[in-house]
C-alpha cells in the first residue's frame, strides 16, 4: 500500500515530512528518537540509529545430530547472528564435535564458551575489512580451476587430484557462507552497505542458508527500514 505525505516548510527553510504511525509504532520510533537518512538516487531510505551492539540468538539443539546440527549453526551465522548460544540439558560430545567442525568451516567464527549444556560461539570477523566483489571473484576463480581439474584428475585416472578438488570445494563453500552473511546485512542496515562500498538500495529477494533446524533463535535480526522516494512516496520492499 502506497502511502503519501505532503512536504511542510517550517522555520522559513525546513521541509518537514511526517512518519506513518504504524511504522513508527512497530519499529518503536517515538518522540525523540533518532534516526538516520540515506540519500540513493532520487530516493531517501529512513531507518532508526540502533543502540544495540551484537546480535545474540539462541537455538535448543536437543535431538539435534550431525548434518542437521551442522546445518543449524551455518544457518544462524547467515542470518546474521554474531553470538550463537546452542543449549540443552546436556550437549553431547558428539554434538560438541560437530559444533566445533561447523565453526571451523564459517569465517570468522570462533568457540567462545563451552560448558555442559551450552556452548557459545562468536563471529570475530570485522565485515568492512572484506570486499564482498573479491570474495566472489575468488569463488569463480577456484570453481573454474576445479571444473579443469576434474576433468584431467577423471582423464588420468588421478585420484590425488580428485581429492584436491573436493578440498577446494570446502574453500568455496567457506566464502559462500561469508558472503552470503554480509549480503544479507545488507538487506537490513543500509549503513552496512556503506561501510561495504555498495549502494545501501534494498533487494526485493533474499537468500537462504542450506538447511534447516527445527528450534527457533529467541532473537532475529530485524529490517526496520523505510524507504521514500523524492516525491514522498514509501517504496514497498
Amino acid at each position: 500500500m502506497v502511502e503519501t505525505r505532503k512536504v511542510q516548510v517550517t522555520g522559513g527553510s525546513t521541509f518537514t515530512v511526517s512518519i506513518p504511525k504504524d511504522w513508527a509504532t512497530g519499529n518503536e520510533v517515538e518522540a525523540g528518537t533518532r534516526v538516520e537518512f540515506h540519500p540513493e538516487g532520487d530516493s531517501l531510505i529512513l531507518t532508526p540509529v540502533s543502540d544495540e551492539g551484537r546480535t545474540e540468538g539462541s537455538l535448543e539443539v536437543a535431538g539435534l545430530e550431525g548434518e542437521e546440527l551442522r546445518r543449524a549453526v551455518m544457518t544462524m551465522y547467515v542470518s546474521g547472528f554474531d553470538v550463537i548460544s546452542l543449549e540443552a540439558d546436556r550437549i553431547t560430545t558428539d554434538q560438541r564435535r560437530c559444533i566445533r567442525q561447523a565453526t571451523q568451516s564459517l569465517v570468522g567464527l570462533e568457540v567462545l564458551e563451552e560448558t555442559s549444556d551450552r556452548v557459545v560461539v562468536r563471529d570475530l570477523l570485522d565485515s568492512s575489512e572484506l570486499s564482498i566483489h573479491n570474495a566472489v571473484d575468488r569463488m569463480r576463480l577456484i570453481a573454474s580451476s576445479m571444473l579443469e581439474d576434474a576433468v584431467e584428475a577423471l582423464a588420468e585416472d588421478d585420484a590425488d587430484l580428485a581429492r584436491d578438488v573436493i578440498q577446494r570445494d570446502d574453500d568455496v563453500d567457506r566464502l559462500y557462507m561469508v558472503v552470503s552473511r554480509i549480503f544479507r546485512a545488507t538487506l537490513r542496515s543500509p549503513t552496512a552497505a556503506e561501510e561495504l562500498g555498495l549502494p545501501a538500495r534494498p533487494a526485493s529477494t533474499t537468500t537462504r542458508a542450506p538447511g534447516s533446524w527445527s528450534g527457533s533463535p529467541t532473537t532475529r535480526p530485524r529490517s526496520p527500514t523505510s524507504r521514500w522516494s523524492s516525491r514522498g512516496r514509501r517504496r514497498r520492499k
